[in-house]
This record gives structure tokens, sequence and C-alpha cells, in this order.
């Protein structure tokens, strides 16, 4: 279940979030490649916030 709501999440994510859903983009290709896109910046601001957690300052000070 804890798998479940995970994958919900980073669905809704990726459609609301990021408004895949609303884009008029037509074709599987234009679609696919916006939504790889919404993910590749998901998985971008989790590395981000695990490096804050971490403390990572060379790279976060280059960042923010």
């Amino acid at each position: 279940m804890k798998e479940r709501t995970a994958a919900e999440r980073i669905n809704n994510g990726i459609l609301n979030d990021y408004g895949v859903e609303k884009s008029r983009t037509r074709g599987k290709k234009r679609i696919f490649f916006f939504t790889m896109i919404a993910a590749i910046n998901i998985h971008l601001d989790a590395q981000l916030k695990v490096m804050k957690a971490i403390g990572s300052p060379d790279l976060l000070r280059d960042i923010a």
C-alpha cells in the first residue's frame, strides 16, 4: 500500500504541479517529453531536499 500511495503522489505531481494534464500538446512523443521533464524535475527537487538536509554547502551555494 505504501508503494501505491508513493506512485500516486508522483503521478499527481506530474499531472497537476507541472501542468502536464492542462497542456495542449498533441502526440505521444510530445506528451512523453513533457512528462519526462516533469519527472526529472521531481527527482532533482528530491535530491536538493536531501542535500539541504545533509548540509552540502559547496553545491548549494552555487544553486541557491
